[in-house]
C-alpha cells in the first residue's frame, strides 16, 4: 500500500507512539533520503511528535522505516532543539529540502510540495510557541507556505498546538515546600509595605495593627466594587466592539483565503502557459536543427546526374570509359558508406533516396561484375592460346607479365565492387581463380617434361653413390651441388609463386589478409604440388646424388629471406624437403639393411666389403656437398658408420680363430680412411677403430706366438698368475711349476727356435691381405714383442728358480729372429 500524505497513515503512526494526549503525532512526511552527491537512497518517513514530560513538552523528529506488514521502526531520532537551519529549496516547485542538525546537513526529497511545506510549517510553529526560538531559514517563503497548505490541514495543526499549549499551562505546578504563590498585585504589595512603614510595632500594638488592616481592606473592597460597577457598561461596550472587530477580521481572513486560492490558480495557469511556450520554442529549435541535418544528409546522398547515368549503364571498353565508371562507383560508394542514425532512416525523403541508391548499387554491381568476369576470362583464354608464361628457353617457368599489366587497371574497380556488393566481388574472384588455375596447370604440364630433360642430362649413376655397389670409380666432375638443374627449376617455381602472390594480393586488395591470398593461391596452383612431387620422385628416388642436391637446395630456399606471410611458398618448400628427406631416409634404410643382412666368411677375407666401401661412400657424399653442409648427409654417414662397426664386430665373432686378424685389419683400414673425411662426427669412430686395431694386434701376436710355442707360453702365462698369490721362492715347490717341469717345458719348446720362428713367418704370410700392407709392420712388432717377453721370462726365472737359466737367452732369440727372412 503506497502512502503519500500524512492523512493516509496518521492513525497508524499515532497507534505506534501511544496516546494522543501524552505523545501526539504533529506531522509526518514521506521522503527519499539523498546523499551529498545527489544519489537517491531508499524511501523513509520523517515524523514530528511531542512527548509530555511535566512541566513541559519534548519535541523530536524521527526517521522511521515502514515494514511490509505496515509496522514502523525508528531508525534515528533528533531533538527539535538540534534543528539550527531549514533550507526549503531553490525553486517553488522543488521537492528537496535540507534540515541542519547542528552543523550536519540532511537532505530529503518529499513526494509532494504541500507535504514538504506543511512539515516545515509545523517545525517552525513548535519552535516558536513551545521552545521560544526559531531556526534559520533559507528558500522558505512564509506567504507561499501559508497559501500552499490546505485550510483543513492548518485548522487541524492549529487546534492540536493550541490544545498542547492549554494543556501544558493549565496544570498546577507544585513548586515545592517553602514557596507560596503570590495573589497580590504589585500596587497592592506597595500599599501594604507603605502602611506597615507608618508603624513602629511593638507587642502591645498588635491589636491596633489588625484594626488598621481591616479598615484598609474594607476601604479597598468598597473602592473595587464601585470601580467595577462604574466600568461594567464600558466593559460591555468594549466586548461588543471586540466581537464586531473579530467578525470583520474573520470576514477578512475568508476573503484573503479566497484571494490566495485564486492567485494560486492563476500562478498555476501562468506556469502552464510558460511551459507550453517553452515546449513550442524547443520544438521550433529542433525542427530547424532537423531541417539542417536533413539538408546535409540529402546533400551527402546526392550524386551528380552524369554519374547516375553511368551507374545505370556502366559500360567500359577503354581507359576513359573505365575511369568514368570508377568515378561513378566512388560517388555511389561514398553515399552508401554514410552512417545514418536509425530515426533518419524513417524520414520519407531519406528513405526514398536510400531506396534509389540501393537500386543503382544493385544495377551497377551486377553489370560491372559481369563485364569483369568476361574480361578476365577472355584475357586468360587469349594467353592460353598464345602460350603466355611458357617462355625462358623452354626451361624456366616465367611470370604472366602481359596478364598482370592488363588486369592492373581494374584494381580500383574491384575494390569499389567489394565495398558495394561483396557477393558479386566473390563471384568475380572465383571466376579469376578458376581461369588462372587452368592457365597455370597447362603451363606447368608443358614445362615439367622440359625440366625432366634437363635433370636427366645432369643425373649421376646411382651405383656410384650406393654403399652396396660403391667401387673405386671416380665421380664425374658434374656430380656436385654446383649443378644448377634442380636449383634453377625450384627457384623458377619460387619466383613464379612470389610474383603471382604479390600481384594477386595487390589486385584483390588483400595484401594484409594472408589467409585470403593463400586460399586463392592454393586454388590457382592446385595441380602444382602433384606435378612437383612426381618430378622429385622421378629424379631422386634411389639416387643419393640427386637427393642430396635437391635437399640442400630446398634447405637453402627455406633458410633464405622468405616472407613469413608467404604461406603457400613455405608450404611448398617444406613439403618438397619433407618428401626428399623421406626418400633419402629410405635410401639410407636400404644401405643399412644391406650392411646388416650381409653374410661373409672371414677366413683370409682381408678387408670386408662394407668396411672397404663405407669410407669411399662417405667421401663421395662429401664430394657432392663440396663446401656445403647437409644435416641429412651427416646423419646418414653417422648411422651407416655405426652400422658398419656393429656388423664388423658381429661378423668377426663367427670364426674365433680369425677374429683378431679380421678386426685388426678392418679397424686399421677404418682408422686410416675415416680421418680423410675430416668430419667432427667421425672422431668417436676413429678413436674406436684405432684402439680396436691396437687391441686386436696385441691379441693376434700373442695368439700366433702361443700357437708356435704352446707349452712354453702356457707355462709362463700361468706362472705370472701364480706369482700374484704365491711368493717367488715358493714357486719351485708347486707341482705344476717345479724345477723339473721348468726344465722339461723349456727344453721341448726351445730346442729348435729358428725353426719355430720360420713357421710363424710362413703362417703370417698366409693370414694377411696384400692391399692393407699390414704384414711387415706386424712382423716388426712381433719381433719386438717376443724379445720383450723372453726378457720377462728370464727375469721371473731368476726370481723363482735359483741357479736355473733359460736354455736360450733373449739376445739369442733376437739374433735368431733377425736371421730369419721377413715374410712376403
Amino acid at each position: 500500500m503506497a502512502f503519500t500524505h500524512f492523512d493516509d497513515y496518521q492513525k497508524l503512526l499515532q497507534g505506534h507512539f501511544g496516546s494522543e494526549q501524552q505523545t501526539p503525532v504533529i506531522y509526518a512526511v514521506r521522503v527519499i533520503r539523498t546523499d551529498t552527491a545527489g544519489a537517491h537512497k531508499k524511501k523513509t518517513l520523517l515524523v514530528l511528535n511531542a512527548t509530555l514530560e511535566r512541566p513541559r513538552w519534548v519535541f523530536k523528529i524521527h526517521k522511521m522505516k515502514i515494514e511490509k506488514d505496515m509496522k514502523f521502526e525508528i531508525e534515528k531520532s533528533w531533538k527539535l532543539e538540534e534543528v539550527t537551519r531549514i533550507d526549503g529549496g531553490t525553486e517553488d516547485g522543488d521537492l528537496d529540502f535540507v534540515l541542519y542538525f547542528g552543523d550536519k546537513p540532511y537532505k530529503w526529497t518529499s513526494l509532494s510540495v504541500p507535504s514538504k511545506l506543511e512539515f516545515i510549517w509545523c517545525i517552525l510553529q513548535c519552535c516558536r510557541e513551545h521552545l521560544g526560538f526559531a531556526p534559520q531559514t533559507a528558500g522558505v517563503d512564509m506567504v507561499a507556505l501559508r497559501l500552499t497548505a490546505t485550510t483543513q490541514n492548518f485548522e487541524r495543526h492549529h487546534a492540536l498546538l493550541r490544545s498542547m499549549t492549554t494543556f501544558g499551562l493549565g496544570d498546577e505546578i507544585d513548586d515545592g515546600p517553602g514557596e507560596a504563590r503570590s495573589f497580590l498585585s504589585q500596587k497592592e504589595t506597595e500599599d501594604v509595605e507603605q502602611l506597615l512603614g507608618q508603624f513602629s510595632l511593638t507587642v502591645g500594638d498588635t491589636q491596633e495593627l489588625q484594626t488598621k488592616l481591616d479598615q484598609k481592606i474594607h476601604s479597598l473592597e468598597d473602592t473595587n466594587i464601585e470601580a467595577l460597577l462604574s466600568t461594567e457598561n464600558e466593559v460591555h461596550k468594549l466586548l461588543d466592539g471586540l466581537n464586531d472587530v473579530y467578525e470583520e477580521l474573520q470576514d477578512m481572513e475568508d476573503w484573503l483565503d479566497q484571494h490566495n486560492f485564486e492567485l494560486n490558480r492563476m500562478r498555476k495557469e501562468v506556469e502552464q502557459l510558460e511551459w507550453e511556450n517553452h515546449r513550442l520554442e524547443i520544438q521550433a529549435i529542433n525542427h530547424r536543427k532537423l531541417q539542417e541535418v536533413l539538408e546535409a544528409v540529402l546533400t551527402q546522398l546526392h550524386i551528380e546526374a552524369g554519374d547516375i547515368a553511368t551507374l545505370k549503364n556502366p559500360i567500359f571498353t577503354d581507359s576513359p570509359s573505365l575511369q568514368k565508371v570508377i568515378r561513378a562507383g566512388k560517388a555511389l560508394d561514398a553515399a552508401a558508406k554514410l552512417q545514418l542514425s536509425t530515426p533518419l532512416h524513417e524520414v520519407a525523403a531519406v528513405k526514398d533516396k536510400l531506396s534509389e541508391l540501393d537500386k543503382l548499387r544493385d544495377n551497377y554491381s551486377k553489370q560491372v561484375a559481369r563485364q569483369l568476369q568476361d574480361y578476365f576470362t577472355s584475357q586468360i583464354q587469349s594467353a592460353m592460346s598464345k602460350q603466355v608464361g611458357s617462355s625462358g628457353g623452354g626451361f624456366e617457368l616465367s611470370g604472366h607479365t602481359q596478364i598482370h599489366e592488363a588486369f592492373r587497371d581494374n584494381k580500383e574497380l574491384l575494390l569499389i565492387l567489394k565495398a558495394l556488393q561483396p557477393q558479386f566481388f566473390e563471384n568475380v574472384r572465383k571466376s579469376y581463380v578458376s581461369s588462372m588455375s587452368r592457365l597455370i596447370a597447362r603451363e606447368v604440364k608443358e614445362w615439367i617434361p622440359k625440366w625432366k630433360s634437363s635433370l636427366q642430362k645432369d643425373s649421376v649413376d646411382s651405383k656410384l653413390t650406393s654403399l652396396s655397389s660403391a667401387d673405386s670409380q671416380a665421380l664425374p666432375a658434374s656430380a656436385t651441388l654446383s649443378r644448377p638443374w634442380f636449383s634453377r627449376g625450384l627457384n623458377s617455381v619460387i619466383g613464379h609463386l612470389t610474383r603471382e602472390r604479390q600481384f594477386t594480393g595487390n589486385l584483390w586488395g588483400v595484401d594484409k589478409e594472408d589467409l585470403q591470398v593463400t586460399s586463392m593461391l592454393r586454388d590457382i596452383y592446385d595441380t602444382l604440388w602433384n606435378d612437383l612431387k612426381a618430378v622429385l620422385e622421378w629424379a631422386g628416388k634411389g639416387n643419393c646424388c640427386n637427393l642430396l642436391s635437391m635437399i640442400v637446395v630446398a634447405e637453402k630456399a627455406l633458410a633464405s629471406d622468405v616472407p613469413a606471410h608467404a604461406t603457400l611458398l613455405i608450404e611448398t618448400c617444406s613439403n618438397a624437403l619433407n618428401l626428399l628427406n623421406q626418400y633419402f631416409d629410405q635410401f639410407v634404410g636400404d644401405q643399412l639393411a644391406w650392411v646388416e643382412n650381409l653374410k661373409i666368411d672371414i677366413k683370409r677375407a682381408g678387408i670386408l666389403p662394407p668396411v672397404s666401401r663405407f669410407p669411399l661412400f662417405a667421401l663421395r657424399l662429401q664430394q657432392l656437398l663440396i663446401n656445403e653442409r647437409s644435416e641429412a648427409a651427416d646423419s646418414a654417414i653417422v648411422k651407416l658408420c655405426g652400422a658398419v662397426f656393429s656388423w664388423l664386430e658381429k661378423t668377426a665373432s663367427t670364426r674365433e680363430k680369425y677374429t683378431h686378424l679380421c678386426l685388426m685389419e678392418n679397424y686399421h683400414h677404418l682408422s686410416i680412411h675415416l680421418k680423410k673425411l675430416n668430419m667432427p662426427a667421425m672422431e668417436p669412430f676413429i678413436l674406436q677403430a684405432s684402439e680396436g686395431f691396437l687391441l686386436h694386434r696385441d691379441a693376434y701376436v700373442n695368439w700366433i706366438i702361443a700357437a708356435q710355442f704352446p707349452r712354453l707360453w702356457e707355462f709362463f702365462t700361468k706362472l705370472d698368475l701364480l706369482l700374484q698369490r704365491v711368493a717367488a721362492e715358493d714357486i719351485q715347490f708347486q707341482s705344476s711349476h717345479s724345477k723339473a717341469m721348468f726344465r722339461k717345458v723349456t727344453k721341448s719348446d726351445l730346442s729348435s727356435i729358428e725353426k719355430g720362428v720360420a713357421q710363424m713367418v710362413k703362417r703370417m704370410a698366409k693370414h694377411f691381405c696384400k692391399e692393407e700392407e699390414l704384414l711387415q709392420p706386424t712382423w716388426a712388432y712381433l719381433q719386438k714383442y717376443i724379445v720383450e717377453k723372453f726378457q720377462h721370462f728370464e727375469e721371473i726365472v731368476a726370481r723363482c728358480y735359483l741357479h736355473e737359466r733359460m736354455p736360450i737367452s733373449s739376445s739369442e732369440i733376437a739374433q735368431a729372429i733377425q736371421r730369419q727372412a721377413a715374410p712376403m
